[in-house]
């Protein structure tokens, strides 16, 4: 039995697997996502390519991603496929594992997933973690950037890298962002994103990312060729980390983003 808080919420897709190797191993990469599917739709490329390099990649899912936007199915229902399709998500990203929370949207409530967020960060102890960036119109997204921000301040001696991707909103251009060409994965993406089949009913997620990172890969240089056929783009948040003065609301004014006035 191990011995962490987190434990029976870690669905490994890896065999074997044994979690005790990878507390605080080097190579290790966390993703928060809001819902089941935003880790791949925003960054599923990115995914693939860190753990083609040999790191390790972990997921964590802040919510069950059930709504009431889905009427066809129960909400216990749809939790489990949800997790389900993650799962197979993650293998085509080669991911090791998703972290599950399995919150509701309406009920984000902050010591609760701030503690969650921040034993899972400690156990890892990430070189790097991504999350939604400042230019998501979601809420929900933004919020869970707000509260993995005040987890990552609450560790002490801990400075990860912090990088934004985008699901329901981008960023192009400036010297906050970087963008990862994902050519010669951008079929494992779509794979990865079309696991999510509950979510493809309701809207053409694939198609829609694709052909924004084809964009983004083709408007990267204004004057230039193509610097790559497909990329995915995010923002440097570090700022936030090594500024724990700055609030997640002064850090997005500061880039001239006007957040939402229910966030």
């Amino acid at each position: 039995m191990i011995d962490v808080s987190f434990e029976k919420k870690v669905f490994p897709v890896v065999s074997p697997f044994d979690l005790t190797k990878y507390k605080k191993r080097s190579g290790s990469i966390v993703v928060v996502s809001p819902h089941p599917d935003d880790d791949v739709i925003g960054m599923g490329g990115n995914m693939r390519v860190l753990a083609d390099q040999g790191l390790n990649v972990f997921s964590i899912y802040v919510t069950d991603g059930t709504s009431k936007i889905f009427k066809d199915q129960g909400n216990h229902k749809l939790s489990a496929v949800r997790q389900h399709e993650a799962l197979n998500a993650l293998r085509a990203v080669r991911a090791k594992a998703g972290i599950f929370l399995n919150y509701k949207s309406r009920n984000l409530t902050d010591s609760l997933i701030v503690k969650d967020i921040k034993d899972i960060l400690d156990y890892f102890s990430p070189e790097t973690v991504y999350l939604p960036s400042p230019f998501e119109r979601h809420c929900t997204h933004l919020k869970v950037t707000e509260l993995t921000v005040k987890a990552v301040r609450q560790l002490r001696n801990y400075s990860p890298e912090l990088w934004g991707y985008s699901v329901w909103g981008g960023v192009f251009g400036g010297k906050e962002m970087i963008a990862v060409d994902i050519s010669k994965v951008i079929n494992l993406k779509k794979k990865a994103i079309c696991m999510h089949k509950s979510q493809l009913k309701y809207k053409d997620y694939a198609s829609g990312m694709i052909g924004r990172n084809r964009y983004e890969g083709v408007f990267l240089e204004t004057h230039l060729k193509n610097s790559f056929e497909y990329a995915e783009t995010f923002v440097n948040m570090k700022e936030l980390v090594s500024n724990r003065r700055l609030s997640f609301k002064g850090f997005m004014k500061r880039m001239g983003i006007h957040y939402p006035k229910n966030f």
